[in-house]
């Protein structure tokens, strides 16, 4: 079918640029208003995504309906979340807490190693517990707090999965209830860019799940030959923050070189070296080979969307950054390049 023309009007390049323009940034106050609404629906469409392309697999290999095949893999899904926990929460509880116990002691062997510079007490002072108010009633206050924090993180998981798992089940009613809202002759052109928006983000949860894979096993059997303690909570610790790019690296390493520092400071060399090829290879064999199904973002452009939207909209905008910047490209350049400035030139 041909591609509709989605400029507005008859009017000058410069003037449909404009409007292009002032359309751009009604959308992004809109998102800076409403930005935890619409994040929360932006990972239940990524959750739906997941769930219709696990249930077209099984679909074609069954020869089921996609609604039932959708059903099963939610229930496959859920019980070997469950399985997983049950199998792994006692000696993952363990294992955390041993790391809350054993992080202190390496940030004292830190603070002796550094005690010669003189910059080192004013940063470590900072963190002196003698200066914090532990009174019990700032104790009991930021318990209170941790705890209506995981509640209120819990419930949005859960509001996530159900958004989800409703536009999995019938993609149909909710893709054609967004199409209706523009005009007869956009519409084709809109079914277009939601194609390649579905492909897109489709391709990236695909190359994510296959770098968080990779990175805990490397990461754990790098840690467990180098002889780091508790290297299953680690690795796990290492693959959940991989879904961040660059910054879940980073923090990933924090508590594994504490860990070595309590060894020796050859350790601590060891695994920055560990980390540092994981990322390479995560970085430069895994991400390449999936980008080549995606749109390519370059490394400035993954911080400063990293940077911007969690500034903006906090840890769920740091973990949505990229797919979402991803999307950006698309509609920029499905919408307004192609649509707009290369029709102008035609």
């Amino acid at each position: 079918m041909k591609d509709v023309d989605l400029s507005i009007g008859t009017t000058s390049p410069t003037a449909r640029t404009l409007r292009w323009i002032a359309l751009t940034a009604l959308a992004l106050l809109a998102v800076w208003i409403a930005g935890g609404f619409l994040l929360i629906g932006f990972a239940g469409i990524l959750v739906a995504i997941m769930l219709r392309a696990l249930g077209d697999q099984l679909a074609r290999a069954t020869g089921l309906s996609r609604g039932k095949t959708v059903l099963i893999v939610t229930l496959a899904l859920i019980l070997l979340i469950g399985l997983t926990c049950w199998l792994l929460a006692p000696r993952l509880a363990s294992q955390v807490d041993e790391l809350w116990q054993t992080i202190p002691q390496s940030i004292d062997q830190l603070r002796a190693r550094l005690s010669n510079y003189s910059w080192s007490e004013t940063l470590f002072r900072q963190f002196d517990p003698d200066r914090l108010n532990l009174d019990s009633g700032s104790i009991l206050g930021r318990l209170s707090g941790a705890a209506s924090s995981v509640m209120s993180f819990l419930g949005t998981l859960v509001v996530v999965c159900f958004i989800g798992l409703y536009l999995a089940l019938d993609t149909r009613l909710y893709r054609s209830g967004l199409v209706r809202l523009f005009p007869p002759s956009y519409r084709p052109r809109v079914d277009r860019i939601l194609d390649e928006l579905g492909r897109l983000l489709k391709w990236w949860l695909i190359g994510r799940g296959i770098s968080m894979v990779a990175t805990g096993v490397l990461t754990g059997l790098g840690l467990w030959l180098l002889g780091i303690p508790l290297a299953l909570t680690l690795a796990l610790l290492a693959a959940a923050l991989t879904f961040v790019p660059y910054v879940g690296a980073i923090l990933s390493a924090i508590p594994a070189l504490l860990l070595g520092l309590v060894q020796s400071p050859t350790m601590v060399l060891y695994v920055s070296l560990l980390y540092v090829v994981v990322q390479l290879v995560e970085g430069y064999l895994l991400t390449p080979l999936i980008q080549q199904e995606t749109v390519a973002l370059p490394p400035a452009l993954t911080i400063a969307s990293l940077v911007l939207f969690g500034a903006l909209l906090g840890p769920l905008g740091l973990m949505l950054g990229t797919p979402l910047a991803a999307a950006g490209i698309v509609l920029v350049r499905m919408a307004y390049v192609e649509d707009v400035l290369e029709r102008d030139e035609t």
